[in-house]
């Protein structure tokens, strides 16, 4: 089956090599970069504020490819319309909209995060834990 698929989006691919790559890009910045990064530098980043701001950069950045490339890349079934024509929004276009998805990612996850509840205390250890390599000596701040 897979074989059957890969020849089939071989012989009619849903864009340029380079195009695709940039969506699939812009899709994962939006909704899992912005998530990580702030899971790495803040302790205090709960899984509600990363799950909202995953699905919010997430459904904007598709919503978005969907409406200029087709719903799953299906042709005909764009719907530009909806949103004002292509390249509406400041004339960016659908290749860099993940950029733009994961400001809408780190925004919501911030706003969730400052109105429930912080992570419990043994969570936030555990990600000061991981900071430091095992074996390493403590940093002091002193040279």
């Amino acid at each position: 089956v897979a074989i059957v698929v890969a020849g089939w989006l071989g012989m009619t691919p849903p864009g340029f090599a380079a195009v695709t790559v940039a969506l699939v890009f812009g899709i994962a910045a939006s909704s899992l970069f912005p998530a990580i990064m702030m899971d790495i530098f803040s302790k205090k980043m709960n899984k509600e504020g990363a799950m909202a701001g995953m699905i919010a950069g997430l459904v904007f950045t598709l919503f978005y490819v969907f409406a200029h490339k087709g719903i799953f890349f299906i042709k005909g079934t764009e719907y530009l319309g909806l949103i004002g024509g292509a390249n509406s929004f400041f004339g960016i276009t659908p290749e860099a909209i993940g950029a733009v998805g994961a400001m809408v990612n780190f925004a919501v996850a911030f706003l969730v995060d400052k109105v429930t509840a912080e992570p419990p205390a043994h969570i936030q250890a555990m990600v000061e834990a991981v900071r430091i390599p095992r074996g390493s000596k403590a940093v002091t701040g002193s040279h």
